[in-house]
């Protein structure tokens, strides 16, 4: 019989560590980013006295899991979408156009922890995708995409609210490259300005809260 309960004790307590080093993470948040050619290419279309700013501020929502590989090291698989509207009312019709970009990431992260707390310190790549719909002054809109890479500085904190859940705050710089916008015909997404490709590369500085779940 104590053998048995050693062996349930064992199990448990193994299970337990194995869990321990895990973390799964919700949060949103803001991204402040310079995206040089998509200013350039809405400008044209934009009203005089409404022109977007060399930096625009982006909503993001992410969600990411990480499993501690060794003593103070984690990789993590991150999946995040970041996305906006810029709108100039017209009659009978207006101007829209809607962007989204999802970004999933591989990140490999230097941690420091307490009981109550948990640092990280990451650096990640991944792949791309960029969707644009766009309707210019009129009621149907064109969709367009692309793809590249991006690559991502960030600083994570959490501290404990309770047992396992934990309150998050999160930084990041990122940078996007991304390559020219194309429709499903194959057509570019053309600045009038220069008659060449727009390109989605993008600079960013985010600032991210959420919770987490350590367990």
């Amino acid at each position: 019989m104590k053998k048995v309960k050693s062996i349930v004790l064992f199990f448990i307590f193994g299970v337990a560590s194995l869990y321990s080093q895990s973390d799964i993470r919700l949060s949103m948040g803001l991204n402040f980013a310079s995206s040089p050619q998509l200013r350039e290419y809405i400008n044209y279309s934009a009203p005089t006295n409404d022109l977007q700013p060399d930096v625009s501020t982006y909503i993001e929502f992410a969600g990411e899991y990480g499993y501690e590989v060794r003593k103070n090291y984690q990789i993590g698989i991150e999946g995040a979408y970041e996305s906006k509207t810029v709108n100039y009312p017209g009659a009978p019709s207006s101007y829209e156009f809607n962007y989204s970009l999802l970004m999933p990431s591989f990140t490999g992260y230097y941690i420091m922890k307490e009981a109550s707390y948990k640092f990280k310190f990451g650096v990640g790549l991944g792949p791309r995708f960029a969707i644009i719909d766009e309707a210019v002054y009129t009621k149907t809109s064109t969709r367009y995409t692309a793809s590249g890479f991006g690559l991502l500085l960030k600083a994570d904190g959490s501290t404990k609210l309770s047992e396992l859940v934990y309150a998050y705050i999160g930084l990041d710089i990122r940078y996007n490259n991304i390559g020219e916008l194309k429709s499903k015909d194959n057509i570019l997404l053309n600045n009038p300005n220069s008659n060449e490709g727009v390109s989605f590369n993008s600079f960013s500085a985010g600032i991210k809260l959420g919770v987490a779940v350590i367990l």
